[in-house]
């Protein structure tokens, strides 16, 4: 089974369609037996002696193979595939989670990457090497590798906990947003929806057996209907079922409550700072951010709230005209994209419908290719001989004087069953060994 594991094969590019959920446990089992025999010999080594090339760039490796496999499944998870994978599935995450966090927590790793980075050696190193040293010994500590054992032990636990509430946090949410629909069969309902949406919807409805359109909380559904539905009411409806989606209000209250959820996350991640040595959560996440303290973000954002008020005041005036002249004159929150799109089209003189004609698929695509290249100085091109996991995907060899730099995994479309939980190009940028999303 080892020998003809997808997961655990190390060509350019992955072999989506090979991997089934047999191959999951022991791909885990494997990888993480490897990755510590890898592990003790360079600390066997490399305790005397550290030098960069037998402790960051094969750590990196390391990482870079469990990155490799866990993304893979990732992306598979993605795919409409029965409970047995999802087990599987989850199980394999588990493992390789609870993996990382005992690398990330080592005191002996920690110890290591501190040896090289005090050593006569490391004053050789050019600035780029040396910031990553530093960076890569502040992280063990973030990860408690410095802390006793007992609280290396509680920090362990509660990150476990916040990981596990957190994938519950986004499964809820999946849930929720699936769980919402409304069948439309009077067609007036959907004046002012493009012609592309309503056939989207209409097909939705063929798929469960229905006639007339079927309206969903998929994102992009949500977005083009507050923006071109002229139907008040249906923006209405579609708005609050999308904003109180897993909460205690609306119309699956309490079904799909995140509430509890998102208290535990936060009382987690405070304890969570306060092991660490941090007043709250917040002074931890911007420690290797630009901001160098709470007080400087909050700032900024005053700043910059207090510089745009005017313009929000002048945006809130165009809105309430154009929703009087439109017999509105209590505007609401799914009032806003509707108001500002008929101010767009006012002013421009062409409506979004009539730009998305100029800006097909392919076209756009080999702009924003020309774009990079202009950029970065670096080639896109597109390969059909590849493994996929959807008949939609696309790749793109990114290359720099015809060298192979990595890969670009482009998913056009999303598919039925599908859900993302916030708006991003569903493409993968790989190296030699593609990182895949």
């Amino acid at each position: 089974m080892l020998g003809h594991n997808p997961l655990l094969q190390t060509g350019d590019l992955p072999l989506f369609s090979q991997v089934h959920t047999e191959h999951l446990a022991p791909a885990a089992q494997a990888l993480i037996a490897d990755s510590r025999r890898q592990v003790d010999e360079t600390l066997q080594t490399q305790a005397l002696f550290p030098t960069w090339d037998d402790v960051v760039l094969a750590m990196s490796d390391l990482y870079a193979r469990l990155d490799a496999a866990q993304r893979i499944v990732m992306v598979l998870d993605s795919v409409a595939i029965d409970d047995d994978w999802r087990r599987a599935a989850s199980d394999f995450h588990d493992q390789l989670n609870a993996y990382r966090a005992e690398l990330a927590a080592s005191p002996q790793l920690h110890a290591l990457y501190a040896s090289l980075g005090a050593s006569p050696i490391a004053r050789l190193f050019d600035p780029s090497r040396q910031r990553v040293l530093e960076k890569t010994v502040a992280r063990y500590r973030r990860s408690g590798a410095m802390l006793p054992a007992t609280s290396r032990e509680r920090l362990a636990y509660l990150t476990a906990v916040n990981q596990q509430l957190e994938a519950d946090f986004s499964y809820q949410l999946i849930q929720a947003t699936a769980a919402w629909s409304k069948h439309i069969q009077d067609e007036t309902l959907l004046e002012g929806v493009p012609a592309s949406l309503k056939h989207s919807m209409a097909a939705k409805a063929r798929a469960q057996g229905l006639t007339g359109w079927l309206v969903t909380l998929e994102g992009e559904t949500v977005r083009r209907l507050l923006a071109q539905a002229a139907n008040r009411g249906l923006r209405q409806e579609v708005c609050s079922a999308f904003y109180s989606r897993a909460s205690d209000i609306g119309p699956h209250a309490g079904l799909y409550d995140n509430s509890d959820h998102l208290r535990v996350v936060m009382d987690g991640r405070h304890e969570i700072a306060k092991l660490l040595g941090y007043d709250n959560f917040a002074q931890l996440a911007l420690e290797n951010q630009m901001a160098t303290s709470t007080d400087q973000v909050l700032a900024f954002l005053q700043k910059q709230l207090a510089s745009e008020q005017s313009t929000f005041a002048s945006d809130l005036l165009q809105l309430q005209a154009m929703a009087a002249s439109h017999g509105v004159f209590d505007l609401k929150l799914w009032d806003y994209a509707f108001f500002a799109q008929r101010i767009r089209q006012q002013v421009a003189g062409v409506s979004a419908q009539q730009l998305r004609e100029y800006f097909t698929l392919d076209d756009t695509l080999f702009r924003l290719c020309e774009l990079f290249q202009q950029l970065f100085g670096v080639q896109f091109v597109e390969r059909t001989d590849f493994d996929r996991w959807s008949a939609s995907v696309r790749l793109f060899e990114v290359q720099e004087f015809n060298e192979v730099l990595g890969y670009v995994f482009f998913e056009p479309f999303l598919r039925a069953g599908r859900m993302r939980l916030q708006t991003a190009l569903p493409c993968a940028i790989g190296t030699r060994m593609p990182r895949v999303y």
